[in-house]
């Protein structure tokens, strides 16, 4: 305890000696990671005085001060750890008011450095027991911040760093306070948010954020709405983008987070894909990206067919046996419509994932056909062997 107070004081001194200052941001950080209840019970109101006076510093010192602090405001007791945390968030929310707003003086003060020390803030700061009842402080910093990062998305949606510095601070939010962030007002309208700004500047960082609420809440009936309301106009702008094989190969990005996200919609909420409005069209743009070479992306693409095909049928094995069963939900709708889509795409599938072993994609790939061809086999054995013999 003794030599953490001496540490501590030790660094404060540095901070305000332009020459130690990077090293001692430093070192705080880590007195603070391993000592955070010493120093947040004895210390945090000062702390928080040098932090409000770090305006001088580098930001990357300013980052190191803030994750440090992060971790001491994290151990504090609720009902000091929200003013803390609010003390935290008003230098860079001021920040970025300024840099908006064409008010700011500073010529050393970036817009995007100004966000990263506020995602810096709800990346550390954890705090340890916030019943599910209870108000989180997270939560409640967000709803303050949100008509700025609204404002951002709406004006910026363009601007790739800053907008994926919004969604890791909704990120974050959602998953330390699921339950409390569910039950908020935020819950439909930043859905509905990030949503817009896609349609505009398809960045993959909002096909995230729809991926994270999947995540997290596509299981539960009161989302199923909201998240089918997202799905059909992400769909749709995805089909003016990924038009050809070019496309595919030029953003792999894109084509991993779309089909990441179809699929991940499969596993929690597969009636919102696997219905004669939605599949068809997705089924039918994904075959081109079958022999795309980008290791990421078409392992999305191929674990989007695999988990259409398996949603046809599940496996048990008695005594060493494997089984085909019916899925128990949808099963005569969901194994009509997978077969009109094989009888109409079916060859191309088949013909391309084909090529794909045969050498058009990189070894290492094959893989990913291989797992395909057998859900494919387990789902009908016979219109796959017709279709092969084509």
């Amino acid at each position: 305890g003794i030599n953490a107070e001496y540490m501590g004081k030790f660094v404060v001194e540095g901070l305000n000696n332009e020459k130690l200052a990077p090293s001692a941001a430093l070192s705080l950080k880590h007195v603070c990671d391993q000592c955070p209840q010493l120093i947040g019970a004895k210390y945090m109101p000062q702390l928080i005085q040098v932090y409000n006076g770090s305006a001088k510093l580098d930001n990357d010192d300013q980052v190191e001060l803030i994750e440090g602090l992060s971790y001491c405001v994290s151990v504090l007791p609720i009902e000091k750890l929200i003013p803390t945390m609010q003390a935290l968030i008003k230098i860079p929310y001021t920040d970025i008011q300024s840099c908006l707003n064409n008010t700011n003086r500073n010529p050393k003060l970036t817009l995007k450095d100004a966000m990263l020390r506020l995602a810096t803030i709800f990346k550390f700061v954890q705090p340890t027991a916030v019943p599910p009842d209870q108000d989180h402080p997270c939560l409640l910093a967000l709803i303050q911040l949100w008509p700025l990062l609204q404002q951002m998305m709406t004006q910026l949606h363009d601007q790739d760093g800053l907008m994926e510095r919004c969604i890791k601070i909704i990120k974050a939010v959602i998953r330390i306070a699921p339950v409390q962030y569910s039950k908020s007002k935020l819950f439909a309208t930043v859905l509905q948010t990030v949503t817009q700004p896609f349609l505009q500047s398809p960045n993959s960082c909002f096909l995230y954020v729809i991926c994270i609420y999947c995540d997290e809440y596509g299981s539960n009936p009161t989302a199923q709405q909201p998240m089918s309301q997202v799905l059909a106009p992400v769909n749709q702008k995805i089909f003016t983008i990924l038009t050809n094989p070019d496309a595919f190969r030029d953003k792999p990005d894109l084509v991993e987070d779309y089909f990441e996200l179809l699929v991940k919609y499969l596993k929690k909420c597969p009636n919102l894909i696997l219905n004669p409005e939605i599949l068809p069209p997705v089924f039918q743009c994904a075959l081109n990206g079958i022999l795309v070479s980008h290791r990421e992306a078409n392992a999305a693409v191929m674990e989007f067919y695999h988990s259409v095909l398996s949603s046809g049928y599940q496996l048990t094995t008695v005594q060493g046996v494997t089984h085909q069963l019916p899925t128990p939900s949808n099963t005569a709708q969901v194994m009509q419509l997978l077969k009109q889509l094989l009888g109409k795409f079916g060859l191309q599938l088949v013909k391309s994932m084909l090529e794909a072993i045969a050498g058009a994609v990189p070894h290492g790939r094959v893989r990913n056909m291989v797992d395909t061809m057998e859900a494919f086999y387990n789902l009908s054995k016979e219109m796959l062997l017709q279709l092969m013999r084509n």
